[in-house]
């Protein structure tokens, strides 16, 4: 019997592994494809035409880069709901946050990933960055259930 159970805990030991592993995978290929703000690449609608922002206007004050990077926030059983003031131009601070929090992962835990951010949808879904207009989450997901897929399929 204790062979039985040394199976199964070893069997949920591997597993736990695994998500942790896909997770991290994954979640730090999402931070990677989210858009910094470049100015030099933002348009401004002029009477209805897209032009090149700065041809018409500075950048915000004091504007850095890498807010939406920084804004991925990881949890176990329940989403983040507020945003951070984190700015991480390298996506180093988020995905640091996503090794520490997966790391946590047991069987059955549910991982969350949140950028909640007012303009992170419009990113994703809207295609208002020309580094990012497919999205960057949806294309992760979608690239890591095929190669989950592929990796099921060799056994």
């Amino acid at each position: 019997m204790a062979t039985i159970e040394q199976a199964v805990l070893n069997i949920n030991k591997r597993a736990e592994q695994m998500v942790r592993a896909t997770v991290i995978g994954c979640a730090s290929r999402i931070i990677k494809r989210t858009p910094v703000g470049n100015p030099e690449l933002w348009l401004f609608k002029n009477n209805g035409v897209y032009v090149d922002y700065l041809a018409y206007k500075d950048p915000p004050e004091g504007y850095v880069g890498g807010t939406l990077r920084g804004n991925w926030q990881s949890s176990i059983s329940n989403p983040i709901k507020t945003t951070t003031n984190r700015v991480d131009k390298t996506g180093v601070a988020a995905t640091s946050e996503v090794i520490s929090t997966a790391l946590k992962i047991k069987i059955g835990s549910v991982f969350y990933m949140t950028n909640n951010l007012p303009y992170a949808a419009r990113i994703e879904f809207d295609g208002w960055s020309t580094q990012a207009s497919a999205g960057m989450l949806r294309i992760e997901v979608l690239e890591t259930a095929a190669a989950i897929r592929a990796n099921r399929m060799k056994d």
